[in-house]
């Protein structure tokens, strides 16, 4: 899945992202909406990831996740 393609489906998505990082907030979410750099950045902030970390980690997600 392309980011374009979680980008265009976030509402459906973030649940699924909330299932996957239990620590983001629906606030963080919120803020979030579908950026990838957003979502890089929070993850980095929340789990103390480096920036390679996080984009490796969304890389899996993206690979695995199905809309």
């Amino acid at each position: 899945m392309d980011w374009r393609d979680v980008e265009e489906k976030w509402s459906a998505l973030r649940t699924r992202v909330q299932e996957r990082w239990t620590d983001l907030t629906a606030e963080d979410l919120e803020y979030i909406g579908g950026s990838y750099e957003r979502l890089v950045s929070t993850l980095q902030e929340t789990y103390g990831l480096t920036k390679q970390q996080a984009e490796r980690e969304l890389e899996h997600f993206q690979n695995t996740v199905r809309v």
